[in-house]
């Protein structure tokens, strides 16, 4: 098969080649590749589908840890949220990035396009959702603590009890120490001591939580923006396309121009020769004119 103008090959989810042809300005794709391209899609709705099972898992941890009081417990719940959090992650930046490339390798062909836009928008509301429940869950890790740090110090107004939780949320570097400060000077010792235990126990989670709820946010917003890229080889070809194609109307308007002036010059070269006989049949006129008139013509006969 002639290739008028290049080849372009973009990879796929796996890393493999999709080849696209290009014939004048337009990009048309292999009918065959409509099955590779739904595969694709497949493989990420799957791991949607794995994303929002951790979502749940991680929202039911989160409701055990905060009707727990049992500080191993504790522990042993915030280890495995962490895990599953971190696969979460992962799995977030491996859809983000095939959603990218379909993305790409769809950006000419209209159906794909529309399928490829479907499942970046369910994957938000999936980020949208995970969210909601890490914003949830530290709202009401908030009100544990509030209710936590009122039970041990009664005297406390509501405005010190807002203050101290807000602390213990916010400072991640020594929101923990002010809290025990504050609890040590209302509390009974050994009251404060144990509220302080399970408190400790449970801030590095929260502490993971607000980097979670960031990167999240971060991840919704990136997903907002999230446009085709244009491949650095298509625009290299578009550019030498453009370039051909430019030379070839400078090249057809030459050659307009050259006939144009080769017509002139016939039709000119015409007109001198009509010009040049008519000039000799005025001379021989003349010079038979003048000699008949001197008599010779007559004389000859």
């Amino acid at each position: 098969m002639n290739r008028p103008y290049a080849e372009l090959y973009r990879p796929n989810i796996h890393g493999q080649q999709l080849e696209m042809e290009r014939y004048g300005m337009g990009i048309v794709e292999d009918s065959n590749d409509m099955f590779p391209f739904l595969n694709d899609i497949g493989l990420v709705n799957k791991e949607i589908s794995e994303y929002e099972n951790i979502i749940d898992r991680i929202n039911n941890l989160q409701k055990r840890i905060l009707t727990t009081v049992q500080l191993e417990q504790i522990d042993d719940l915030n280890h495995q949220i962490t895990n599953l959090t971190l696969k979460n992650n992962d799995l977030s930046k491996s859809i983000k990035e095939k959603i990218q490339i379909l993305l790409n390798t769809a950006q000419n062909n209209p159906n794909k396009l529309a399928q490829v836009q479907s499942i970046k928008v369910e994957f938000k509301k999936s980020v949208q959702r995970y969210l909601k429940v890490e914003e949830s869950y530290r709202k009401k890790y908030r009100e544990n603590l509030k209710r936590q740090f009122s039970t041990a110090c009664p005297d406390a107004d509501e405005k010190t009890v807002d203050n101290v939780a807000s602390e213990m949320l916010e400072n991640r570097s020594g929101g923990s120490q002010m809290f025990a400060q504050a609890l040590v000077k209302r509390a009974d010792p050994a009251q404060a001591q144990a509220v302080m235990a399970e408190v400790q126990v449970r801030h590095e989670s929260i502490l993971k939580l607000a980097q979670t709820i960031e990167e999240l946010a971060q991840l919704f917003q990136d997903l907002e923006n999230m446009v085709a890229e244009q491949d650095s080889k298509v625009l290299v070809v578009e550019n030498n396309v453009e370039i051909a194609q430019k030379d070839l109307e400078y090249g057809v308007g030459d050659l307009g121009t050259a006939v144009t002036t080769a017509k002139k010059i016939r039709r000119k070269k015409w007109k001198l020769l009509g010009l040049f006989i008519a000039i000799i049949l005025v001379f021989s006129a003349a010079v038979i004119g003048g000699v008949c008139g001197s008599g010779k013509c007559s004389s000859s006969k």
